[in-house]
C-alpha cells in the first residue's frame, strides 16, 4: 500500500510541475485585433446573400509560420464578417465554403481594426420579380440567372420562416415549395419565371419568405438566396 501511495504522490508532483511549466511558457496576451469586411457579389455589387454558417473566412498567419495551420470563422448571412479576437500579424484571408466560385485570398496586415473586402462570383443569382399577398395567401414569382453557367441547376426552394434569418435550415417545412430542375436544361430554367403560392399562413403573425436555388458544384451544394419579403398576416 505504501508503494502505491508513493507512486501516486510522485505522479501528482509531476503533474503539478507540468502545469506550472506550461503556465510559465504561455506568456502571450489575448488576441485583441479586429478584422471586418464584406463579401461582395460581383454581379450585383451588393454583399452576397447566404444563410448562417454557409460561408467561412479562412485565416492563415504567415507571420507565424511559412506553413500555417488554417483556422476559420463564419461570416454573417448579409455577406459581412467581423472578428474582434485576432492576433496581430500578417495573414492570408480567404472566403471559402460558400455558394460561389473559389477565389485567391488576400495578404492582410492585421493591426488594430483592419477592413478587407472580397468580390466573388456566385453560382446563381436569384431575384423575386413579383410578390402579392391576400389574407393568409402569398404568391411569389422569381427568376434564376448565372453569369458563368458552369454547373447544372438542381433545384429551387421557396422558404418561409418566422424570423428574418429564413433559410434552408430555419424554414417551416409545412410551407416550403420545391422546384426540381434536374431534368430541365439550364437555359429553360434561366428563361422561365417560376411561381409558387403559399397558403394558410396563420393570422396575427409575421412571416419572412425568400427563394434559394443551387447547382451541382462539387465544392459547395449550398443555396444562393434572394432577398426576403416580410409578410404581416392580419
Amino acid at each position: 500500500m505504501k508503494r502505491h501511495s508513493d507512486i501516486k504522490l510522485i505522479a501528482m508532483f509531476c503533474l503539478m510541475f507540468l502545469v506550472a511549466s506550461c503556465a510559465k511558457l504561455d506568456n502571450y496576451g489575448e488576441p485583441r485585433e479586429t478584422l471586418t469586411g464584406k463579401i461582395i457579389d460581383k454581379n450585383t455589387g451588393k454583399p452576397i446573400l447566404t444563410s448562417t454558417y454557409d460561408c467561412m473566412i479562412k485565416m492563415e498567419e504567415t507571420s507565424w509560420s511559412a506553413t500555417p495551420e488554417p483556422w476559420k470563422f463564419t461570416s454573417k448571412p448579409d455577406g459581412t464578417f467581423l472578428n474582434t479576437k485576432v492576433f496581430q500579424g500578417t495573414y492570408i484571408v480567404t472566403p471559402v465554403d460558400g455558394p460561389f466560385f473559389p477565389i485567391t485570398g488576400k495578404t492582410v496586415e492585421i493591426k488594430g481594426s483592419t477592413t478587407v473586402d472580397f468580390e466573388v462570383e456566385p453560382y446563381l443569382n436569384v431575384s423575386i420579380t413579383n410578390f402579392t399577398q391576400t389574407g393568409g395567401t402569398a404568391t411569389v414569382a422569381f427568376k434564376i440567372s448565372s453569369s458563368k453557367n458552369s454547373y447544372k441547376v438542381t433545384d429551387a426552394q421557396v422558404f418561409v420562416a418566422t424570423t428574418s434569418f429564413v433559410s434552408d435550415g430555419t424554414s417551416l417545412p409545412a410551407y416550403k415549395k420545391s422546384f426540381d430542375f434536374n431534368g430541365t436544361a439550364n437555359a429553360v430554367v434561366y428563361a422561365g419565371t417560376h411561381t409558387a403560392t403559399i397558403e394558410n399562413l396563420m393570422s396575427k403573425r409575421t412571416y419572412y419568405i425568400r427563394v434559394g436555388a443551387r447547382v451541382d458544384s462539387p465544392i459547395s451544394n449550398k443555396y444562393n438566396y434572394s432577398e426576403f419579403k416580410e409578410v404581416v398576416i392580419p
